[in-house]
């Protein structure tokens, strides 16, 4: 299955997927790294597989203009139901691949949700990006962390799945066997290398340091925890949910 013909699927129910304190804190991280980096106060937002809108709406409420492209018809379909009242949105049905901007025009590139990761052709996506971007624009997103599906393959008995993932740098991801995808993995030494062949500088950042999905609780404590994540989000790489980049061009 190809990851926009999941997304296709599930795309009635993706929000709410997404909707529990640690998804919350994980987004509200991303954003704050995001906007402590960001000094473009207005332009043109490319967000790529913008999916239901999530950061297409928060750059959209802030002024920018926003170019959301999104494989997923469906996903379109709910955007453009959630955005009927703003002017300063073009919805695109498309892939990264093959973007239909001109070359140095688009200021800010969001790729979050670790779209990255997803993309039947890295090299090809970030070839476009680097095409369509301006001079000091800003490049942003996730991708999957190997080390930390290694560290859950682990702690799953999962034994046999890790020389694997070492090899392949992939895995399946999904909701079940029969709906699911292929991921790249990256590790931070990985990612660093890969982006610095195009960008200049390259930043990484590794998103829930301290992955605690499968412990709610520590919602209870969400001053205490976001100061810390954002601390750790520089020191430990390796156990981080995802891996965040903040390139500029």
């Amino acid at each position: 299955m190809k990851s926009w013909e999941y997304y296709d699927k599930i795309a009635n129910k993706y929000d709410e997927m997404y909707a529990d304190p640690y998804w919350q804190m994980h987004n509200r991280i991303a954003e704050k790294i995001l906007f402590d980096n960001i000094h473009i106060n207005n332009g043109k937002v490319l967000d790529i597989g913008a999916g239901t809108g999530y950061w297409t709406k928060i750059f959209l409420d802030k002024g920018y203009f926003v170019y959301a492209l999104e494989p997923s018809q469906k996903m379109c379909n709910i955007m453009e139901k959630r955005f009927k009242n703003y002017d300063n949105i073009k919805i695109i049905n498309g892939f990264a691949e093959n973007l239909p901007f001109e070359d140095n025009s688009i200021d800010i590139v969001l790729s979050m949700g670790d779209v990255l990761s997803y993309s039947e052709d890295q090299e090809q996506y970030i070839k476009e990006v680097d095409r369509i971007l301006k001079s000091s624009g800003i490049f942003a997103g996730t991708v999957d962390n190997l080390n930390k599906f290694i560290y859950d393959a682990f702690f799953s008995k999962d034994f046999d799945i890790i020389k694997v993932m070492e090899r392949d740098r992939r895995i399946n991801v999904g909701i079940s066997q029969n709906m699911s995808f292929f991921s790249k993995l990256y590790t931070k030494n990985d990612l660093e290398k890969f982006l610095k062949q195009f960008f200049k500088e390259v930043d990484i950042y590794g998103i829930m340091a301290f992955p605690w999905e499968d412990n709610l609780e520590f919602s209870n404590y969400w001053a205490n925890v976001l100061e810390l994540e954002l601390e750790y989000s520089k020191k430990f790489y390796d156990t981080a949910e995802h891996l965040m980049y903040m390139v500029v061009k």
